[in-house]
């Protein structure tokens, strides 16, 4: 079953009379429970494709179909119920709260869903046992960015959109953080959309997105998906 289905989508910006196109008509369909690694080089349109389909910017044309929902249709306050019902978010800065640890910083994502999945859970999940009672200053960068990802998959979402979420991580926490997301989406059957610009990451994925020019110019699907050992 497709959870996403993207119909001949192009988003475009208007500047001084000049018209940008970031997007051009890019057409897309993603089964439930896949990983999906959408890989580019900065400028290729990655950042306003998955904001796209994760309802944050309306494309200028075409259709977005996201479990069942066409989200592109939606007023402003309706996708907002959507995304925060259906849908979670990690970034390459985790923006946890500071003045919370973590513990607390996990429960704020569970605030936000009316079926969250159990908070110990999750911290033993993410490896977090031992940091619960800690402070963001005091963490590595690699966990904070787990702490991240705990609190946006306790919220228990269908798609978890992740943006450069190692950009700024070492070898080891990058492992460590695809180790997470492999872990998540083989557990709670969730699909999980990534966007990097680091080809090595491309081995997790179920399946394989290449754009350049705002649109796709690959698109492979992987038979021999893997655990990821970048310290190799």
């Amino acid at each position: 079953m497709n959870i996403i289905d993207v119909k001949n989508i192009s988003k475009s910006y208007t500047k001084n009379k000049q018209i940008t196109n970031v997007i051009n008509n890019v057409s897309l369909k993603i089964k439930k429970s896949m990983i999906v690694v959408v890989l580019g080089e900065s400028g290729s349109g990655k950042t306003t494709f998955i904001n796209m389909l994760s309802g944050i910017i309306t494309p200028s044309s075409g259709e977005i179909i996201v479990d069942k929902v066409r989200i592109d249709n939606l007023t402003e306050i309706e996708v907002m119920k959507f995304r925060r019902e259906n849908l979670s978010f990690v970034f390459q800065n985790p923006n946890l709260i500071s003045f919370l640890n973590v513990y607390q910083n996990i429960k704020m994502g569970s605030y936000l869903s009316n079926n969250p999945l159990n908070i110990n859970e999750i911290i033993k999940l993410t490896n977090l046992d031992n940091l619960k009672y800690k402070y963001p200053k005091s963490l590595s960068g690699g966990e904070r960015q787990r702490v991240a990802i705990a609190r946006a998959i306790v919220k228990n979402p269908k798609i978890l959109f992740l943006d450069e979420p190692t950009g700024s991580l070492d070898k080891y926490s990058t492992e460590k953080i695809l180790e997470l997301l492999n872990e998540i989406n083989k557990k709670y059957q969730t699909t999980i959309i990534l966007i990097t610009h680091n080809e090595k990451i491309k081995d997790i994925a179920d399946m394989i997105i290449v754009l350049n020019h705002g649109k796709i110019v690959e698109k492979i699907v992987n038979k021999n998906k893997k655990y990821l050992i970048l310290r190799k």
